[in-house]
């Protein structure tokens, strides 16, 4: 009799562990299914990070630099819009560039801190102003813009004149609704992959007395038409130039969608501008536009320059003119 109630005893022991382990599972996989869900429509709701963050580009190490000044008494620091820590200890005034004036545009800041003096300074930026702050007596944060889309951001070690971190940035929402607004430069060079294109470059000058060159490419044609002075001069494009002129073209279509031109827009009176102009043979259009003054500091644009350059001087006629102003202008007897 003491056996069979022990039996019964396991037979209902094992059966009421198998029950509750079936319970368990099932509480497990309803908890589960719910936490899954909840974790999948947070993520959903949950806002586009504000920035995406790339290391250091070193192409912009020359844009941002730190000089480091010996403090001496003799030193005043002008405290015009001045601005100092939370704890008063330091201060740092600001040289803004004229933003009237054509860009590029530089600024710096000048920065006096129980650790001494330092000169931040920043060239070649965009019409973004950049901007420096405190985080305490040690530290500051720094931010600037090279376009629309691509900045650095930092922070400032003031004691070694270091920078602790620094970093690329890249505004996610704005560029999402870039792309989806077809503002996309891959996006709009896709025209140029394939098939023939007619290309027209030109210096456009207010000034009657400027020397005006004219280029005309039509890629199936495989010549280069060049109007320099009243001279018309022909030269041959292989298959190999022109794929590097379409690849040029297709990097300038891109750079315009991740930076802003580097001088400021609008009328020049007394400049002289450099306007391109691409048509395929589906009536796909677009144009660039930039400053001649400032060619050093669009490489996208300088590129395409420089080929049809390099095509009207190999020409048979010897074309004389050029888009890119030559070196030897500017030196001075």
């Amino acid at each position: 009799m003491t056996g069979q109630k022990l039996e019964q005893g396991q037979r209902n022991s094992e059966l009421f562990n198998t029950t509750t382990k079936v319970v368990i599972l099932l509480l497990f996989t309803t908890l589960s299914n719910f936490l899954a869900c909840e974790i999948s429509q947070a993520q959903e709701s949950m806002p586009m990070s504000e920035y995406s963050y790339t290391p250091f580009d070193s192409l912009f190490g020359d844009r941002i630099t730190i000089t480091s000044i010996p403090l001496t008494d003799a030193f005043v620091l002008d405290t015009t819009g001045a601005v100092s820590p939370p704890s008063g200890s330091g201060q740092f005034t600001i040289e803004k560039p004229d933003y009237l004036q054509p860009g590029p545009w530089n600024t710096s800041f000048t920065i006096v801190s129980a650790f001494g003096l330092r000169v931040v300074s920043i060239r070649d930026h965009a019409s973004y102003e950049p901007r420096m702050r405190w985080i305490n007596e040690k530290y500051m944060h720094m931010t600037a813009w090279w376009g629309r889309v691509y900045g650095t951001e930092g922070i400032l070690d003031l004691e070694t004149g270091d920078w602790i971190i620094l970093e690329m940035m890249t505004p996610q929402q704005l560029l999402q609704s870039m792309v989806d607004a077809g503002d996309s430069g891959s996006e709009k060079a896709k025209f140029l992959r394939k098939g023939h294109f007619t290309l027209r470059a030109e210096s456009v000058s207010n000034n009657s007395n400027s020397s005006s060159v004219t280029y005309v490419i039509n890629s199936q044609d495989g010549e280069l038409r060049s109007l320099s002075n009243g001279n018309i001069c022909t030269s041959s494009v292989d298959n190999q130039t022109t794929d590097s002129i379409r690849k040029a073209l297709i990097d300038l279509s891109d750079s315009r969608m991740s930076s802003l031109a580097p001088c400021k827009p609008g009328p020049c009176a007394n400049c002289e501008s450099i306007q391109i102009r691409v048509r395929t043979e589906t009536g796909d259009e677009s144009s660039f536009v930039q400053k001649r003054s400032c060619l050093s500091v669009d490489p996208t644009l300088l590129k395409v320059v420089r080929i049809l350059d390099d095509l009207a001087q190999r020409s048979e006629s010897g074309c004389t003119g050029r888009l890119q102003p030559s070196i030897r202008r500017s030196n001075k007897n």
